[in-house]
């Protein structure tokens, strides 16, 4: 579960039920004085900038890393429980002293994460519809999930209520309905504001092979005859995650020199769409239903291999435009008045800034900033109040810089 705020203050307590580990992330460039820890049995004060303290039974470890420590460049604390013995039921503030907005944006990004529903005031839950009662946050991908080659999955409820060996329907007391996300289904974007997950596939609930090892479940998960000895009702990314390898498994015995980035690129271009059950309302259910565009609930969309096997639509490069170099293009239409359309691509996914000045050389606007997943962007730069004239627009990307000149004319 996460907590986040970008509000530009002197100060900020993150109030939090007992957890492990904690981890906190500062918008990169911006300032921190000092982190202090308090809870029900003891405090930890004033660690600064590179170093770390204990509390005063050593059960309790608070560290306040450098920037430069992290591949990230961001100041990161972290609280580490060794021993919970006595304090598993205590409330902790972590109190962070003299924030400031050192890097000029605007904001002073707070991110933090814990295991387990624990903040006592988590970021934005976002609405699956009034038919979900499960909470859910964004940024809740695991670390491992945000790798750039790796393909990161979602679930999705492909069918919601089930019939049992004795009778049914049953269902799950966590919501949802078919179509709509997996309440276990991790959120995006990654913490850098990349694109994850990639896909999504079925994860509750799937009539599975049953192993003959395998304990012997409920009978509610067991269907009706003659499938009872032989199979089994399941649900989680363990049931998401295999269907997207099999997928990937066959793209790749036919495809043999492809990487992640054809893997990716296929696939985001080859989702489906989850369908919303009759009766229930846009309100009531997100689904779905823009497959091959990117959300951080969704992803793409679900894995699809229709056509991957179908020599009418023979696989090629140009099928779904693998990026393999970098591109900022003219922008559309030029003279422009008061809009125009800046398209550009980058071959792998990072951090981008897209800036246009005036002739002078003063930014006067950042289109886009961040991190971007591989691929071709556009944007749209709407100069309504700007003066007539010439201006400079440029990507950096990496060790990629590209100027092109525009014209306002009104």
């Amino acid at each position: 579960v996460h907590y986040f705020a970008d509000d530009v203050v002197n100060s900020d307590n993150i109030v939090f039920d007992y957890a492990d580990i904690m981890s906190l992330w500062l918008e990169k460039g911006d300032g921190l004085g000092s982190v202090s820890l308090s809870w029900d049995h003891g405090s930890i004060s004033n660690v600064t900038l590179g170093t770390s303290k204990e509390s005063s039974d050593g059960k309790i470890t608070l560290y306040y890393y450098r920037p430069e420590w992290n591949n990230n460049g961001k100041i990161a604390c972290y609280v580490v429980v060794d021993d919970s013995s006595g304090i598993s039921g205590d409330t902790f503030t972590l109190t962070l002293n003299n924030l400031s907005d050192a890097n000029d944006s605007g904001t002073i990004e707070r991110h933090a994460w814990a295991e387990g529903d624990v903040f006592d005031n988590p970021y934005a839950p976002f609405s699956q519809g009034s038919l979900y009662h499960f909470s859910n946050y964004p940024y809740t991908l695991v670390n491992e999930a945000c790798g750039d080659k790796v393909i990161s999955v979602g679930a999705f409820i492909s069918r919601y209520r089930w019939m049992s060996s004795v009778g049914g329907p049953y269902s799950y007391t966590s919501g949802g309905e078919d179509g709509g996300i997996a309440p276990f289904s991790g959120i995006g974007p990654t913490a850098a504001g990349g694109q994850k997950p990639d896909i999504i596939a079925g994860g509750t609930n799937i009539l599975s092979a049953r192993s003959k090892d395998m304990p012997a479940p409920q009978n509610e998960l067991l269907p009706p005859a003659p499938y009872t000895d032989n199979y089994v009702y399941m649900q989680g990314t363990s049931m998401a995650t295999p269907a997207a390898s099999g997928a990937v498994a066959l793209l790749l015995e036919k495809n043999s020199e492809w990487g992640p980035n054809e893997l990716r690129a296929y696939l985001s271009t080859h989702a489906q769409g989850t369908v919303r059950p009759s009766g229930i309302t846009p309100d009531q259910l997100k689904v779905k239903d823009n497959p091959n565009t990117w959300d951080r609930v969704f992803g793409y969309g679900a894995v699809d291999l229709t056509y991957a096997f179908d020599e009418a639509n023979a696989l090629n490069e140009e099928s779904f435009k693998i990026v393999k170099t970098y591109r900022l293009d003219q922008n559309y239409p030029n003279p422009f008045n008061p809009s125009t359309v800046i398209s550009y691509q980058i071959p792998s996914a990072g951090e981008i800034e897209l800036t246009v000045f005036d002739v002078l050389g003063k930014r006067v606007k950042t289109l886009a900033k961040g991190f971007q997943s591989a691929g071709e962007h556009k944007v749209t730069f709407d100069a309504a109040g700007f003066s007539n004239g010439i201006y400079f627009y440029k990507l950096i990307s990496g060790d990629y810089v590209q100027v092109r000149k525009m014209i306002l004319m009104k």
